[in-house]
């Protein structure tokens, strides 16, 4: 590890102390010490949630599960232009993670069911949803973020780097995806 690297390490470490506190509570030494990192639901869906409704506030709740090899997502958001909250609920499967060096990239397809309880709200939405997927409509909205991340009617690839990831942690850093089954989310790490 170079001395850059150490640094950012150590900054990050010192910046989020209190959420990495949270998150060792939830991991498996056993597997941490096979290079494996094991991320169970009630890590995401309990120790981290007000922490995610901090940061996306149009989401109102939300539960992730890992579960048959693919990551489900369940939730509730907000939308400026729907008057009435929006029940969302995605099936994600990985295709690539690509974690390592200077890419920072994940690629997934998806499944997206999405419905209001105001039959009003309901045509909004419709209409919204009329060429393509809330997903793939929300990504187009997201200016900032227009050249990290692709949404099709089926499938995205994020550049995480385009959210700030690239400076925070060190190059030597690599993930691969192993699987999201019995309520874990598994990715293999090592340093290079």
């Amino acid at each position: 590890m170079t001395n850059d690297s150490l640094l950012k390490t150590i900054v990050l470490v010192m910046d989020n102390r209190g959420l990495i506190n949270l998150i060792l509570d939830e991991l498996d030494t056993e597997q941490l010490k096979k290079g494996i990192l094991v991320i169970p639901e009630s890590l995401i869906n309990h120790k981290l949630k007000s922490k995610i409704l901090e940061m996306i506030p149009t989401i109102r709740s939300y539960n992730v599960s890992f579960s048959g090899d693919s990551i489900m997502i369940d939730g509730t958001v907000n939308l400026p232009k729907i008057v009435s909250a929006v029940n969302l609920k995605y099936m994600l499967k990985i295709q690539e993670l690509d974690f390592g060096g200077s890419i920072h990239k994940v690629t997934f397809t998806y499944m997206e069911d999405t419905h209001c309880e105001n039959t009003m709200a309901q045509m909004a939405l419709s209409a919204f949803k009329m060429k393509s997927t809330l997903a793939a409509r929300g990504a187009g909205l997201l200016k900032k973020y227009k050249n990290h991340i692709y949404v099709t009617d089926t499938m995205a690839a994020v550049d995480l780097d385009g959210f700030g990831i690239k400076d925070k942690i060190p190059d030597e850093l690599n993930l691969s995806y192993i699987s999201a089954t019995d309520g874990k989310l598994r990715l293999k790490f090592w340093l290079t």
